[in-house]
């Protein structure tokens, strides 16, 4: 990392989230690489939250707040606005949305002026045009959306224009995945799913709005129409979610009653996803409104074709069927036509994996994120 850090090149991320999922990792990985690039890096987090814990063994540079509110939260504002004092900071960086009221009242309580960036990570949902959305909303200097359909979903369900909004994809950490190869038998072995069919490949936390029982029951379909299919899941489900564990059990449950069991193999969570990508034939993305898939992304990278439900960024992903295939959410037949279109462009030619993973090598990496991101930091 570089040592000489310019007085005026100081960025303080705000995010009081407290698990570890995508927006956290990516966001400590972004952090890192904007370091590289010079500037001092601060953080706002929750204390003793799984996120704190974790930016506390890359950045020491860090204000944990005991408690906080959700809104109307002066006396955390109060804090924030003293540091970006003491500490001469012009930028605000923040990924997670919720804190949006809070840096409004950080920025009308603040002696020190600053400008907001805010990373999108979650869709928008309902309209969000009330009073004091809008106060938020015009505490934001600039939007970063990570895919053109977010954006359109900003500029019709919040007070946020048009000349503030810039499209820049969340990166992929392209080295991680490009120079980090298994053989397909290796891989199987490591993952103890080791088959002669076509492997169909999940991962993800084991959860209802991830659609794993559909998948075991699509794959129950097509074999029973001759198809020689297989599907791996890799992820377990949340500890402490009563929910995640009852939906875990109707998963088991199925996978019994329908004798399953040398067709669907089931591995816990693994850090070593270029093993997973190196084990299976096809990903699917089979998440319900999933905002933006880095798995998907991923797979691409490591020439694995995609087939993904028509909903969420998974469509602009794919290059709306272009770049893979899609099907509707939680329709067999839809499903199973996506698939078998998918093996048919593959063994003819028409999906080539090599330009697949040219075109997210460039287009969707993680250079690219910095370089939109230092851009903005460096027009202040």
């Amino acid at each position: 990392m570089s040592s000489v850090v310019n007085s005026s090149k100081k960025i303080l991320i705000v995010s009081t989230s407290t698990g570890w999922g995508g927006l956290e990792m990516n966001t400590l990985k972004l952090a890192k690489e904007i370091q590289k690039q010079g500037w001092e890096i601060h953080f706002v987090v929750k204390e003793n939250s799984r996120f704190s814990l974790e930016i506390s063994k890359e950045f020491k540079t860090v204000l944990n707040l005991e408690t906080t509110k959700k809104y109307f939260d002066f006396k955390s504002a109060s804090k924030i606005s003293d540091y970006l004092e003491s500490h001469s900071i012009a930028v605000v960086f923040n990924p997670y949305r919720p804190d949006l009221d809070l840096i409004a009242w950080t920025k009308r309580k603040s002696k020190q002026k600053f400008k907001v960036i805010h990373q999108q990570h979650m869709q928008i949902g309902i309209p969000k045009k009330g009073i004091i959305q809008r106060m938020r909303y015009t505490s934001v200097d600039i939007w970063i959306s990570p895919l053109e359909w977010l954006k359109q979903e900003v500029l019709e369900k919040t007070t946020i224009t048009a000349d503030k909004i810039r499209v820049i994809p969340i990166g992929v950490n392209v080295e991680n995945l490009l120079f980090d190869s298994y053989s397909r038998e290796e891989a199987q072995a490591k993952l103890q799913c080791t088959t002669s069919d076509k492997l169909l490949g999940v991962i993800g936390r084991i959860d209802s709005k991830k659609s794993q029982l559909f998948l075991v029951q699509a794959i129950k379909s097509l074999r029973d129409q001759g198809e020689k299919i297989s599907l791996l899941i890799v992820g377990e489900p949340t500890i402490d979610d009563p929910k995640g564990k009852e939906y875990y059990n109707s998963l088991i449950q199925y996978i019994d009653e329908y004798h399953l069991n040398d067709a669907v193999f089931i591995s816990g969570f693994t850090n070593n996803v270029a093993q997973f990508y190196a084990a299976i034939d096809v990903f699917v993305m089979s998440s319900i409104g999933e905002t933006y898939g880095m798995v998907t992304l991923e797979a691409m990278l490591s020439k694995v074709p995609v087939i993904g439900t028509n909903s969420g960024g998974t469509p602009e992903i794919l290059g709306y069927g272009t770049r893979g295939a899609l099907y509707e959410v939680d329709s067999l037949e839809s499903f199973k036509e996506a698939y078998r279109s998918i093996m048919r462009r593959i063994s003819t030619g028409k999906l080539d994996l090599e330009e697949l993973q040219a075109f997210i090598s460039q287009e969707f990496s993680l250079q690219k994120e910095v370089d939109g991101v230092m851009r903005l930091l460096n027009n202040n």
